[in-house]
């Protein structure tokens, strides 16, 4: 199960980063349409193309460039953009690469391989006005922050759900383990997992991540209380315990991590 976990992980991480490379790309691709300037690849990846796109050539394996050859006689580079309208092909071939780990655009007359090349041509990307230019470069990023803006109105439209207060695990030695009980609970010794954290210090607890603030903020050298409600049990039971100090945050820690289960708290 770890194995499976950790390739879903994996896969999540590499859709979201394509999609964050698609929208900074894609900031920088409507840029320089917008400029003028002759967009020659959009692409997601680097290395070879797993499959590409252009208009008049369709959907190649690999590179469609070959099949441009075949039906022109001549390269991408080779046709100006009158002989493209004549031929209706477009001028950009789309593809998705074999390394996941970032993508470009190639403009006329931008090479990163060879900074100093220059094309003189009318719409290369060194024939562009300066301010064109400025606009083209930053326009990535400024994709980026509205495609931020744009998740974050998003997630607090629809809510946002964080793990409920069951504890998943107590850790042995730790103060959670050593908890005693008081009132109703007396006799009873250490917190349990499944137990759900109703409060802390009097203070209600609506999620797991409330329960990690209230006792890492919790008074040092001061006995903290906490109220759970256990399967079984009638009404809740509360505990107390001395927080200590983990070595690893440097914040008070009373040994207890989240259930690894789909139990959540809603924001509603």
């Amino acid at each position: 199960m770890d194995i499976l976990a950790d390739g879903f992980n994996i896969l999540i991480f590499i859709i979201g980063f394509g999609l964050l490379i698609f929208v900074h790309e894609l900031g920088h691709f409507m840029a320089a349409k917008w400029a003028g300037i002759r967009t020659e690849a959009f692409a997601i990846g680097f290395g070879s193309p797993i499959v590409a796109w252009r208009k008049g050539i369709g959907f190649t394996l690999g590179s469609g460039n070959r099949r441009l050859k075949e039906r022109t006689g001549r390269g991408p580079r080779e046709l100006d953009d009158a002989e493209l309208r004549r031929l209706d092909i477009g001028e950009t071939e789309y593809s998705i690469r074999w390394l996941p780990l970032g993508g470009f655009v190639r403009m006329l007359g931008q090479d990163d391989l060879a900074p100093a090349s220059r094309d003189s041509g009318e719409r290369s990307f060194n024939s562009t006005p300066v301010w064109k230019r400025m606009i083209v470069v930053s326009a990535g990023v400024i994709m980026n922050l509205i495609f931020a803006a744009i998740l974050f109105v998003i997630a607090f439209s629809i809510g946002v759900r964080f793990e409920a207060p069951v504890i998943g695990t107590v850790v042995p030695g730790m103060p959670a383990s050593l908890a005693t009980g008081i009132g109703d609970a007396e006799g009873e010794v250490g917190l349990r997992s499944g137990d759900r954290i109703v409060t802390l210090d009097q203070e209600p607890v609506e999620t797991f991540i409330d329960a990690q603030i209230g006792v890492a903020m919790a008074r040092p050298d001061e006995l903290l209380q906490i109220q759970v409600l256990r399967e079984g049990t009638e009404g809740p039971l509360e505990f107390q315990m001395m927080p200590q100090k983990s070595e690893g945050s440097g914040l008070l820690s009373v040994g207890i991590l989240p259930a690894a289960s789909t139990t959540l708290a809603g924001s509603d």
